[in-house]
Formats: C-alpha cells, sequence, structure tokens
C-alpha cells in the first residue's frame, strides 16, 4: 500500500471519471446555443487551474509544504478517500440519469428537457455537487495549501457556471423549469436552498428594491459608526500614549480611509433612493469583495511593522475578527450570494497575506507561533462564516419579502375596501331618499346587501300624469358585479317609463337592453307596478321575480302572485302576456320582496320559506308600512339564528290607507 500514496489512489479515480465522462459525450446530443468563447474561459480556466494546485506534488512548484502528513497512517486521509470516491460516485450517477443532454460547458440541447429522476429529485445540479464533494476530498488527500486554493477556485468556477446555466434554462425552458426550481430548492448541496438565486418575482420588486437600498444605507451608517468609534479612540490613545503615536497615526488614517470609502458608499446609496434608481448587482458584488480585502490591509500593515506584531502574529491577531465584522454586516445587503462573496473574499486575502508572508519572512522567529493548521483552519472559518452569512441572509430576504406581500395585500385590499365602500355609498344613494307622497297610501322601502355592494334595488317615481311606479329587481348573485347590472337596470327603466307604453312593452325593452349587455348566465328577476292613485288601480308585471304578496283586508287573506315572464337577459318573452291590473281596496297593500327575505336559512339549514313570510305579513297588516318592513326584517334575523347573511334582502310595501 506504500507503493502509491492516497493522493495518487484519488488521482486514478479522477482519471477514470475523465475517461467515463469522455465516452459518454459522444453520444451527446446534438448542441443547439451554447455559451460564448470568454464565457467558457470564466469557468473552465479555473477548474484546470484547480486540478493542477491539487495534484502538482513537487516542492519546487508549491507555495507551501504539506501541512500534516498525508500517508497511509494518518486518519485524516480515510475520510479524504471517502469523500473523493462518494463525489466521483454521485457525479456519474447524476450523469447516467442526465444522459444525452449532458455538456462540459454551458450549451441547450436539441429537445432540452428538466430532469426529475435520481439525485436531481433532491439537488438541481448534483453533477457540480460530487464534482465538488470529490475536489474537497482530494484537496485533503493533498494536504497543502494549494490545494485547498484550488478548492476554492473550482467552487467559485462552478458557482459562475451554475448562475449563467439556471439563466438560460429559465429563458428557454420557461414555466416548466421555473417549478422545478421551486420544487427542488437546492441548487447544490440537498436538504439546503438555494442561495444564490431565486425564482420568485416578487425579489426583484421596486418594493424589494427600496428595502434593499434602505438596508444598506444603515448598514453604511452603521460601519462610519463604527470608524468613528476608532478613530476618536486613536486620538485619545495617542494623547495619552504620545511614545506610540506612530502606531496611532497609522491605525487613525487606515479607520479614516475606511470611513471616506464607506461615506462615499453611502452618498450613492442616498442618491438611489432619491432619484428612485436601481443599484446594478455588479456594484455590490464589487464593493463586497473590496470592503472584505480591506482587513487584509490591516494585517498585512501590522506583519510589516516588526515593531509591533510582526511576520505570523498579525496573522492570529484580533485582526481578523473585521473579516467577520465585514462578513456580518454583509447580511443587510439582503442578497445571499454577496454574502458568499465576502466570505470567498475574506478567505482569499487572508490566504494572499499568509502567502506573502511566508515568501518574504520565511525563517521568521515567529514562523511557529502557532501551528501550520492555523492559518488553513482561520481560512477555511472564513468561508464557512460567509456561508453562514448566506443561509442568515436568505432567511432574513424570505421575511422581508414576505412582509413586502403582506403589505402590498393589505395595501390592495384597502384599496378594495375604499373603492367598496365608495361603490356602497353611490348604491344606496341612488335608492329613494324618502317614500313618495300618495294621497290615501303609505309606501316603504328597505334594502341590506350581503357585501359591501348588493345586486337588489328598489325605486319609485312620479310619472308626469299623476300616477307612480315602483320597480324592484334582484341580479344573480351579489358583490360588485350584480351591483352595476341592477344599477344599469335602474337606468333602463327610468328611461323607458317616460314613454307611457304599456308594463309589458317596457318589461321587453328593458329585457332586450340587458340581454345585449349581459355575459352568457347572468340574468336579472325583476317586477314592475304602476299605481294609479286616483282610480286607485295597480298594474303589475313581474319578470321572474316571485313571489309576490297581495293582501286583501276584506278577505283577511294573502294572495302569492308568480312571475309573468323568465328573468331579464334571457330574451325569451311571450309577447301576447300583459299585466295584470288590481283595484285597491283601503286596507289592501302589495308586498314586493327578494328572495333573500324567504330563502334565508338557520343554523339546520331550513329555509324560512314563502309561507312562514306570508303568515308574518297577514299578523303585521295592521301596521303602517315601514313598521311592517321592519318586523319582516326581524323575523328573517331570528329565524337565521345568528348565521350571516347569505343574500341580498329588499322590500317594497305600498298599502292603502282604510
Amino acid at each position: 500500500m506504500d507503493s502509491i500514496s492516497p493522493l495518487q489512489a484519488a488521482l486514478w479515480g479522477w482519471l477514470a471519471l475523465f475517461v467515463f465522462w469522455i465516452v459518454a459525450g459522444a453520444f451527446a446530443r446534438k448542441t443547439k446555443s451554447s455559451e460564448s468563447y470568454l464565457g467558457k474561459l470564466q469557468h473552465v480556466l479555473p477548474m484546470y487551474a484547480a486540478y493542477y494546485l491539487i495534484f502538482t506534488r513537487h516542492r519546487a512548484f508549491l507555495i507551501y509544504g504539506e501541512l500534516y502528513d498525508t500517508g497511509w497512517k494518518n486518519w485524516i486521509v480515510y475520510p479524504g478517500m471517502l469523500l473523493t470516491a462518494a463525489g466521483i460516485g454521485f457525479a456519474i450517477w447524476a450523469r447516467l440519469h442526465l444522459g444525452r443532454y449532458w455538456s462540459g460547458i454551458i450549451t441547450l440541447k436539441e429537445g432540452h428537457k428538466v430532469i426529475t429522476t435520481g439525485p436531481y429529485r433532491w439537488v438541481r445540479h448534483p453533477i457540480y455537487t460530487g464534482w465538488l464533494a470529490g475536489m474537497f476530498g482530494s484537496a485533503i488527500l493533498a494536504g497543502t495549501l494549494d490545494a485547498f486554493l484550488g478548492f476554492e477556485l473550482v467552487t467559485l468556477a462552478f458557482v459562475i457556471k451554475l448562475h449563467r446555466e439556471e439563466r438560460m434554462l429559465s429563458v428557454e425552458l420557461g414555466d416548466e423549469y421555473r417549478r422545478y426550481m421551486e420544487r427542488v430548492p437546492s441548487a447544490l448541496v440537498p436538504m439546503v436552498s438555494s442561495i444564490g438565486s431565486s425564482t420568485k418575482p416578487t425579489i426583484e420588486s421596486e418594493a424589494f428594491d427600496k428595502a434593499s437600498l434602505s438596508s444598506e444605507r444603515y448598514r453604511a451608517i452603521g460601519l462610519l459608526c463604527i470608524c468613528a468609534g476608532f478613530i476618536v479612540m486613536d486620538v485619545v490613545l495617542a494623547i495619552g500614549d504620545p511614545g506610540n503615536i506612530h502606531n496611532y497615526a497609522v491605525s487613525f488614517f487606515y479607520w479614516s480611509g475606511l470611513a471616506v470609502y464607506e461615506g462615499i458608499l453611502l452618498a450613492v446609496t442616498l442618491h438611489a433612493q432619491w432619484a428612485h434608481q436601481r443599484v446594478r448587482p455588479w456594484v455590490w458584488a464589487i464593493n463586497t469583495a473590496i470592503e472584505c480585502l480591506v482587513p487584509s490591509l490591516a494585517i498585512l500593515g501590522l506583519t510589516a511593522d516588526k515593531t509591533h506584531l510582526g511576520p505570523y502574529r498579525a496573522l492570529v491577531s484580533s485582526s481578523v475578527l473585521i473579516y467577520f465584522l465585514f462578513i456580518i454586516l454583509s447580511t443587510l445587503r439582503l442578497r445571499p450570494a454577496l454574502c458568499i462573496i465576502a466570505g470567498l473574499s475574506s478567505a482569499a486575502g487572508y490566504v494572499a497575506v499568509l502567502l506573502l508572508t511566508l515568501h518574504a519572512a520565511p525563517n521568521s522567529k515567529y514562523r511557529h507561533i502557532m501551528p501550520d493548521r492555523t492559518y488553513v483552519v482561520n481560512a477555511v472559518l472564513l468561508c464557512g462564516a460567509g456561508v453562514l452569512a448566506a443561509a442568515v441572509a436568505r432567511q432574513i430576504k424570505q421575511h422581508v419579502v414576505a412582509a413586502l406581500a403582506e403589505a402590498e395585500t393589505r395595501r390592495k385590499l384597502d384599496r378594495i375596501e375604499y373603492d367598496l365602500r365608495t361603490a356602497r355609498t353611490i348604491q344606496m344613494g341612488l335608492l329613494p331618499k324618502c317614500p313618495p307622497k300618495i294621497a290615501g297610501y303609505d309606501v316603504a322601502g328597505f334594502s341590506e346587501p350581503a357585501d359591501q355592494t348588493g345586486g337588489d334595488y328598489y325605486d319609485w317615481f312620479e310619472l308626469p300624469d299623476g300616477r307612480v311606479m315602483f320597480t324592484i329587481a334582484d341580479a344573480a348573485g351579489h358583490g360588485i358585479g350584480p351591483a352595476i347590472l341592477v344599477t344599469a337596470c335602474r337606468a333602463y327603466f327610468r328611461a323607458l317609463a317616460s314613454h307611457d307604453d304599456p308594463l309589458e312593452r317596457i318589461t321587453a325593452q328593458v329585457d332586450a337592453l340587458i340581454a345585449a349587455d349581459v355575459p352568457d348566465g347572468r340574468f336579472i328577476t325583476a317586477a314592475i307596478a304602476l299605481l294609479d292613485p286616483q282610480a286607485n288601480r295597480l298594474s303589475l308585471y313581474s319578470a321572474g321575480h316571485a313571489p309576490l304578496f297581495l293582501y286583501s283586508a276584506a278577505t283577511d287573506s294573502i294572495e302569492s302572485i308568480a312571475a309573468d315572464q323568465p328573468p331579464l337577459g334571457i330574451s325569451s318573452f311571450d309577447v301576447d302576456s300583459r299585466a295584470r291590473v288590481i283595484d285597491v281596496a283601503p286596507g289592501d297593500m302589495l308586498i314586493l320582496v327578494t328572495d333573500g327575505f324567504f330563502e334565508c336559512c338557520n343554523r339546520t339549514g331550513q329555509s324560512l320559506g314563502a309561507h312562514r313570510l306570508s303568515a308574518s305579513i297577514r299578523r303585521q297588516q295592521s301596521l303602517n308600512s315601514a313598521e311592517i318592513i321592519s318586523r319582516l326584517h326581524q323575523e328573517v334575523i331570528d329565524f337565521s339564528q345568528g348565521t350571516p347573511q347569505a343574500d341580498d334582502i329588499t322590500a317594497v310595501v305600498i298599502k292603502r290607507r282604510r
């Protein structure tokens, strides 16, 4: 077993993977479209560089030697071998399920479709997942700083490739791929939602952009306050300890420079807020990378100052905590990808300072002040902090988006509520304000919609010859739609009543107008009555509106009157139908009601019914019209036993005084 090292064994595994990849690639489908040549280089070159850094073993090419023993006797190689084997196996499994749609670069194959079998049930890019797991295992087997730097490079390459690939698939495959992204939120790590992208359109909404800029403003203000605190502290310490004024001056200018930079960034943010402009994502990405390299300058300065800390000690000083400050504050940008950039930039900056230190002071007396693995652990911790910050930022973003969506929904509901209140005010304003003054007669009307607006209405108006016309109507359903229909119906009846035509002809004309305006499946029941108070005669005609109730004082009985025609809007009028003419004796009354009165139900589902309503009318016949309606309404309330009102209720009572 000593004849082959663990890394060499892993290399044979990778070579086998490459052979399988080449053979399987020969059977891939024809390419429909692919990325540009420059785009290929942006993720292909880092991957080749990563392999070089991991598998190069000549000490002349190493940045630094092995961090630990990489032989078979060290237990750490076995997790590395297991991770490498598992990663290669996972990638092959995913490749088999991807079939002929695979390509080494970002392409779209002819007849491309979404793969949802095998590992694609849990993660959207399982080949990348397996590849990265295998590369990390191989980096452990290599045990060099170069190898871990190579792993970071290949991770960056796959993240770039992943985002471009998902943009292409979202455009080309449309809703199918977006639904897949919602169903499988994990892009690389199973059971962990994607931190780099989102399929929800609300993320990119104007409201979210405003919230993001506001959060960025507070982040910049927070950093300015921190800088101001350190600047004041340096001034105070310099006054109290003039002997170290040089060190305090360097620190003063460091924090002052950072404050100027953050001030410029704050000005850009405020301008974007004031001008209602959106800052491009690449601006934040570059800014994040720059900010997270600022701690590297501090460590580098401390490394160069041998009178203070000097080489190696600066790499484990408290200045390293500044990295974590910037990583934590990156969560306020509400974009997980920026947190990943913050972690990678911090680790890269830390490793760069370490490499410079190794090159400039390889024989420093502080070379072994800490074990070599400490520096690797610090770099890994910075990467891990970026990942954790991304997870936190994702959760914050989800809550912000949910809050914005709730606020938007509430705003829309408030607007709808306002519109409905306005519509109700207008609709109720169209109802008669007071009963008509008719000698010898007592008239009252009432309407109560089940919603803000209703599908019922009643009306009365006096004609030039002294007669009074009454109408009542009920559109199918209740709410804003039926309210519009009955408003049109009211206008039609009023316009046509002035023509002095018979009631059946007026109703037929209204039916024709309604049928031309109303969509299929909509209809209106209506009844029209014409009272001649001089002759004490009442003409009555109903289009699907029944029953109507006629009380006779002479016989103390109630007649239930059926409809003369189908409802308005159906256009099936009988041209030979005529209005009913009624002689009105003292004490007689006509009660026009909508079905909300007798179809109301109690908790057991039993309806009030026309017979109960008829009996109630007979009991209340001695009261005036308004009191009769009030008693009938109260009976509906009592019978319903607290169940919500399901339909609009409307009534008109025309009673001849005794």
